[in-house]
């Protein structure tokens, strides 16, 4: 969203802030959840073979801090495997306190009415991470926020293992 957009909108008005929080994980093995893993004990797993470790990612650990594997379903490979995250949020606040510090920030020549989203997430110090939307509530003042709902890819997932983190992006957009 445009700055001239944002500042297009309605400042009194409830705000709903929908954050989109994405990563990229290279040579990925994961395995998914399934009805019986509710009942999956990891001290009771097998340990995940060595081939199947990688430098990063989300592992299911066992009490000893050992790597294990559900042995019931088979391990599965991406060479880029993508999870993401979606989180709404309500605020009645939102909108005239980012127009505030948006007015701010065009004042003090760090941004112009012409800026990109991008560019805005810049000035704002905001970066690709998951906690990005909390940190957007705080750099404008924002405390009257309310999570409407949260949905993640990692909510499937038993567990996954890679050679590194690719790439992460963040969006977001307001109604």
């Amino acid at each position: 969203m445009e700055v001239s957009e944002i500042l297009s909108m309605d400042p009194s008005s409830e705000c709903k802030i929908i954050f989109n929080f994405s990563e990229e994980w290279k040579h990925c093995y994961y395995q998914k959840k399934n009805e019986s893993s509710s009942e999956l004990d990891p001290d009771n797993l097998p340990l995940l073979d060595e081939e199947y470790h990688g430098d990063t990612g989300e592992p299911l650990y066992n009490s000893k801090d050992q790597e294990v594997f559900d042995p019931t379903q088979e391990i599965e490979y991406e060479l880029y495997y993508e999870l993401s995250a979606t989180s709404t949020y309500s605020s009645k606040t939102f909108t005239g306190l980012l127009q505030k510090k948006i007015n701010d920030l065009i004042e003090s020549g760090d941004l112009s009415t012409e800026s990109e989203e991008y560019e805005v997430m810049e000035a704002l110090d905001l970066y690709a991470n998951p906690d990005a939307i909390m940190e957007l509530f705080d750099s404008v003042g924002c405390e009257d926020y309310e999570c409407l709902e949260e949905k993640s890819d990692y909510d499937s997932l038993l567990w996954c293992t890679s050679s590194q983190l690719d790439e992460e992006n963040i969006s977001f957009s307001f109604e």
